[in-house]
């Protein structure tokens, strides 16, 4: 039992932000500042610095990258139930994804668009979409259980071919 193509997509579609991340770091290397940030403070403000490597600037988009492996290949053979019968929803997945396809590459292009004075902005827009996704979690959550009392059989409606 797996996810419909449209939703495999709509969770795919999520890696494009990455990887436009990814190459626009890239492209514009000799522009990104030496010694190239690491690490913010909850100001937003660069508090660790090392030197500027395509490894230093790949970091975030690889790790992103194998983050992405990960969950495409763990999250849809995860279940709600013991018997195997309830895995997470569409929506949690794309939801999950999404969540991934718009930190990551902000993570990414802080060094860019981070000014040197910080940025008390990042907290909050790191902060919004977490709330947001475990929001989600909890809500598909509660839906599988009900929908996993209602339906002993276990069908999931939700799933696609």
């Amino acid at each position: 039992m797996g996810y419909s193509r449209q939703v495999w997509m709509a969770a795919g579609a999520a890696v494009l932000p990455l990887a436009g991340a990814a190459l626009y770091l890239l492209l514009n290397y000799d522009a990104l500042p030496d010694p190239y940030p690491r690490h913010w403070n909850w100001r937003g403000v660069a508090d660790a610095f090392g030197p500027k490597s395509e490894g230093a600037v790949l970091t975030v988009p690889l790790i992103g990258a194998l983050t992405f492996v990960l969950v495409f290949a763990v999250f849809p053979s995860q279940t709600h139930d013991a018997a195997g019968k309830h895995p997470p929803s569409p929506t949690m997945f794309i939801a999950v994804s999404w969540f991934l396809g718009l930190v990551l590459p902000l993570v990414s292009l802080l060094p860019v668009i981070v000014p040197p004075s910080g940025a008390p902005w990042l907290l909050p827009v790191l902060l919004i979409p977490t709330v947001a996704v475990s929001a989600i979690g909890i809500r598909e959550s509660r839906r599988a259980k009900r929908a996993q009392a209602q339906e002993p059989d276990g069908a999931n409606s939700m799933l696609g071919s």
